[in-house]
């Protein structure tokens, strides 16, 4: 080729070495890449300057079964930010390239779909997730691209999950990469006034984040043959290359405007406001984790330790920080608090809509499970949607922000039945919030004394079953309704736990049923007016018999039923 005038600026010993150096570079083999690094290990790139004259050039036939086969010109395959990519290397004016795939996975072309249907589901059923998904056979066949979709958006939520890589070492800050990601996380959300990373990377992008979230699973004429969810995961990508690139230059903010401009291709206000928030106010303060030690000695010593809130700092609270603390709870008297308030009712909204998407009818009965710490973090996200399912909402006082009781939501706004809702409270929950005990309790009972019609208000049309079948036990009229109206549960005062860790751990139990049986000893205890954990297992029992789901709540990203071995509630 020298010979033949053509720069060959380097020569190979081997196949071997030659195939060394174009593995270094990108590959067809797209697998474990990001967009975003595909990109960056390419050498050949072709943007539309480039591509579009070599397209028009092709017969008229030929681009018209390439348009047919793959898509309009530049189609998606190894194409990032508008530019295509080549694999391969470039040997001063040669381009030694990897044979592409034959477009067995790649093409689209729609003969292929039957055979690629089936091996899509036998995948999808050998890692369990047709369980996840709760998805039978012949319904996945029924209609696939609606089965595809779902399968997307699930996967695109379990890869923005966050998962733990280890706990916390007392007094150690994290570093590198670890520090990257976790700057990277506490901001996913707004803190105060400072706007959400994602959020405003997405926003430069020229994307609506809530659009993306409702399309998580489909590819939009708008999001040029994207998914929402892969363009959620490249502005993920671009916010850790960003946090990254900061994190080199030890978090110097003068250089916010350069790192911005080099990733989103212009500056953008907001994104600068947030790299700015975590050059100057969260990587010191995450970096004075050291506080933890020397607190910690203090207290030790009956020193003076400063006071500090606490919080989940994943959940838009990263103002917590510096931890080493002596951290002080919420005021139970603003629980739920009006930010609660909205979350908790996107909650409720959520839950309906998925039951009505997948029974046809709505969760009439709804069990859900209440803990303590839980209530602290997020100021009151599970009692607003208990609040919000039975259709009351809270009052609060101007000024203080004290809950100071509770509003009738009008059926015409409600739009939908007041539902059942009966809250498993934990022994932390009880201890530490008994107003809102009693207040969750004052909403049952103010919700089953509406006079409404039984279709418009599930809980009244049970209570009034309910005391019918108690007076008929030999109950007065008071005392049925005192007992038809129960409605928050939990363990026994001045007990914790749900009764099934010990069956489990000591290996006493043979059946399901012997787990069920000692959960409702330990459950059935009622409280709220007159009663503080009076057992109450008819009335308990009741309840679980109707109820439609049981919901748990994670509050946090940091942490879930995951991340231990004895999580019974």
């Amino acid at each position: 080729m020298k010979k033949e005038g053509y720069r060959i600026d380097r020569t190979y010993e081997s196949g071997g070495e030659l195939a060394g150096a174009l593995l270094d570079r990108m590959t067809c083999d797209q697998r474990w890449l990001t967009p975003e690094r595909m990109a960056q290990r390419a050498e050949a790139h072709a943007g539309e300057e480039m591509f579009r004259p070599w397209h028009e050039v092709l017969p008229a036939s030929i681009r018209k079964k390439m348009t047919a086969d793959w898509g309009e010109v530049q189609g998606d395959l190894f194409v990032h930010e508008e530019k295509m990519h080549f694999a391969g290397l470039i040997n001063g004016n040669v381009f030694i390239s990897i044979q592409p795939p034959r477009g067995y996975y790649e093409n689209e072309d729609p003969g292929k779909l039957p055979l690629l249907r089936p091996m899509i589901w036998e995948a999808v059923c050998g890692a369990d997730l047709d369980k996840d998904l709760e998805l039978a056979e012949k319904e996945v066949f029924a209609d696939f691209d609606k089965f595809l979709e779902r399968l997307h958006s699930y996967l695109t939520d379990l890869s923005d999950t966050m998962i733990n890589d280890g706990l916390h070492i007392m007094g150690k800050a994290p570093e590198q990469d670890r520090l990257v990601e976790f700057l990277v996380q506490l901001t996913r959300l707004p803190n105060g006034d400072t706007p959400s990373l994602r959020e405003s990377v997405l926003n430069a992008m020229g994307h609506g984040y809530d659009d993306l979230l409702e399309n998580k699973g489909k590819t939009l004429l708008r999001y040029k043959g994207k998914t929402g969810g892969w363009i959620i995961q490249s502005a993920h990508e671009k916010a850790l290359a960003m946090v990254k690139c900061l994190e080199s230059n030890q978090f110097d903010a003068t250089g916010i405007n350069a790192v911005v401009e080099s990733h989103i291709g212009r500056t953008d206000k907001n994104v600068a406001v947030v790299l700015d928030y975590i050059c100057e106010i969260l990587t010191p303060n995450i970096r004075r984790v050291t506080d933890e030690i020397d607190s910690s000695l203090t207290g030790f010593s009956g020193g003076f330790v400063l006071p500090g809130p606490s919080g989940a700092p994943s959940r838009g609270q990263a103002d917590i920080l510096p931890t080493g603390r002596n951290f002080f709870s919420v005021d139970p008297n603003k629980i739920p608090t009006p930010a609660a308030w909205e979350v908790g009712k996107s909650l409720g909204d959520a839950l309906i809509s998925r039951c009505l998407e997948e029974t046809g009818k709505y969760p009439e009965n709804i069990g859900i499970i209440v803990w303590g710490g839980s209530t602290m973090r997020s100021k009151g996200d599970d009692i607003a949607e208990i609040y919000y399912l039975m259709g009351v909402k809270p009052v609060w006082a101007r000024g203080s922000g004290n809950v100071t009781g509770l509003e009738i939501i009008p059926s015409s706004e409600l739009g939908r039945p007041r539902l059942d809702v009966v809250p498993r409270i934990s022994g932390f929950f009880r201890d530490s919030f008994p107003n809102l005990v009693e207040r969750i309790d004052e909403a049952a009972r103010i919700v089953a004394a509406l006079n409404e019609p039984p279709e418009s208000n599930i809980l009244r049309r049970n209570v009034l079953r309910d005391v019918e079948s108690y007076i008929k036990q030999g109950m007065d009229k008071d005392e049925a309704m005192r007992e038809a109206t129960f409605r928050v549960f939990g363990c026994p005062s001045g007990t914790y736990g749900a009764g099934v860790s010990e069956l489990v751990e000591s290996k006493n139990w043979k059946t399901q049923e012997d787990l069920g049986n000692n959960y409702i000893r330990y459950t059935a205890h009622a409280y709220g007016k007159g009663s503080y954990g009076k057992q109450k297992p008819i009335a308990f029992r009741k309840q679980l018999s109707r109820m439609d789901v049981t919901v748990k709540n994670e509050d946090s990203r940091e942490y879930d039923m995951m991340s231990c071995t004895d999580f019974y509630i």
